[in-house]
């Protein structure tokens, strides 16, 4: 399959000979937008020949009967013949016809493909630290060829507001941070769109708002001044949700914020929301009395029903982590994204079971801040949706699988490519393809690889992404004491031995004594 990842869910039939590319310039789209093949000629570097159906070297049919994105591709001496239903579906199979180009042609082949989830996705977190917009860039194309459909685009957090607001502009002008503006990223989203990724921002709240705070201190339950976080962790203060000037604040926003994204999902976080300040503050205990909210955590779900529900009328569907679930008030349509496999998880089984839809981000298996001496890249391939132990594989609420770089720990381009590839190409490949096989993988990634050389994209070795024995107990040894020593001077969140337990336990790491 030379170096197709993800591998094919169905036919994959090569035949003998060969077409030559220069040909597919000439195309004939049928009933498809020019934007289903843009990607493609970018990537082949050439101009577009719109033109007949006889005199194509490149054809678009349209087949009803086909998924969304669900493909056939056909290369023969006649030409190259794409079946598809929608836009997206064309994408993907020029996306498979170009990882087959070899020394300027197309191999004679038969394929016919589909997905198995559809939400196939890597978040980018670029609140604790900054990645230009080339880097961004660079990133989706490299995804969207593994046919990654979902860049989650972490904007905010404690650290940084990294999204231009001209109603709001004190959030992003704070300290002369960087960050994107509105025209940046209404570019990024036309980028993605042309190579069938789908960015759905991530505005956190309540929690995870110290750099907005920072800038308004009115929105906190105290009103005092702070300044943005310079470290990782959880912090107190967060957003008040007894304040109704707090909701006139996130309307607003997200009034400015939505236009910019043409996704149908928002993401609103909603995890590691300390209720210390609530719990004393005097506008926060009158919120709790006259919502009827039972306790705290009731209040942050009326707080997000309240965000949710305008996210809705705003023809938005709100997505949050699944702290969100320890209230039992939650918007409608609401999608949980479930990552915390410490703790009690039977409410994301539970929401499952009453019909709501999730999304898997196993911090375990999937997050790949962490090096690969935890997170190996045949754990990352042989990943299956799986909550606390029981297998939702097969499970019609799970949406797929995503990804997640955090980069508290990761502070430039560099670093942040190695700990994405490969391992993310495995993670493409367990959200594609329905049979998979290790061994088969790693022979076709280290072709893949080879593509990444003349990218300027930096990646570790496959044997590098898989240590063993004596190389990956030094270095988890060396990351837990690198961990240990920024706990100790402060750079980095207090971590008792409890936690550190519990952390290294979630990976299958029991150390020596």
């Amino acid at each position: 399959m030379y170096r197709l990842i993800p591998k094919p869910n169905g036919i994959f039939k090569e035949k003998d000979g060969i077409f030559d590319a220069k040909y597919c310039a000439n195309i004939c789209h049928g009933r498809f937008s020019q934007k289903a093949t843009s990607a493609f000629l970018t990537r082949m570097g050439f101009e577009l020949c719109e033109t007949a159906e006889d005199a194509a070297g490149l054809s678009l049919v349209f087949d009803e009967h086909l998924g969304a994105e669900a493909y056939r591709l056909n290369v023969d001496k006649t030409g190259v013949i794409v079946y598809a239903s929608t836009d997206t579906g064309v994408i993907w199979a020029l996306t498979s016809l170009f990882s087959l180009l070899n020394d300027g042609s197309f191999p004679f082949i038969t394929i016919e493909d589909s997905p198995r989830y559809p939400h196939r996705g890597f978040l980018l977190d670029c609140a604790r630290h900054f990645f230009p917009v080339d880097v961004v860039k660079n990133i989706i194309e490299q995804n969207s060829l593994v046919k990654l459909n979902v860049l989650h685009w972490h904007l905010t957090d404690d650290q940084g507001w990294r999204i231009e607001s001209k109603v709001f502009p004190e959030l992003h002008s704070l300290n002369n941070q960087p960050y994107f503006t509105q025209e940046e990223i209404r570019d990024v989203v036309a980028f993605a769109a042309l190579r069938g990724v789908e960015i759905i921002p991530e505005i956190d709240m309540p929690g995870h708002t110290l750099a907005a705070i920072s800038a308004l201190p009115h929105l906190s339950c105290r009103g005092e001044k702070t300044s943005p976080a310079v470290k990782g962790g959880i912090y107190k203060t967060i957003l008040c949700a007894g304040k109704d000037e707090t909701y006139s604040f996130v309307r607003k926003l997200l009034d400015e914020m939505c236009p910019l994204f043409e996704s149908e999902y928002f993401h609103i976080g909603g995890d590691e929301a300390p209720k210390d300040e609530w719990e004393n503050c005097p506008h926060c205990k009158a919120k709790l009395k006259a919502v009827g909210a039972s306790d705290f955590e009731d209040l942050q779900g009326f707080f997000t029903k309240e965000i949710g529900g305008y996210l809705l009328s705003k023809g938005k569907i709100p997505m949050a982590w699944n702290e969100v679930l320890n209230s039992t008030v939650k918007p409608e349509k609401l999608v949980v994204q479930h990552w915390l496999e410490i703790g009690d998880v039977d409410n994301t089984r539970a929401f499952i079971a009453n019909g709501g839809k999730v999304i898997i981000s196993d911090m375990f298996s999937l997050y790949l801040d962490y090096p690969e001496f935890f997170t190996s890249l045949r754990r990352v391939y042989e990943f299956t949706p799986v909550i606390k132990g029981e297998s939702f594989e097969d499970n019609d609420g799970v949406l797929g699988i995503q990804a997640c770089l955090w980069s508290e720990r990761v502070t430039d381009a560099e670093t942040l490519y190695t700990r994405i590839y490969p391992r993310l190409f495995a993670a493409a490949e367990a959200a594609w393809t329905f049979d998979r096989d290790y061994e088969d993988f790693e022979s076709r990634l280290a072709a893949k690889l080879c593509s990444l050389d003349n990218s300027s994209t930096n990646y570790q070795s496959i044997a590098h992404s898989n240590p063993v024995g004596p190389d990956r107990l030094k270095g988890i040894m060396a990351f837990l004491a690198a961990l240990s020593a920024a706990s100790a001077e402060g750079s980095a969140p207090t971590i008792t031995p409890e936690m550190m337990h519990q952390f290294l336990a979630g990976f299958g790491i029991e150390l020596p004594q």
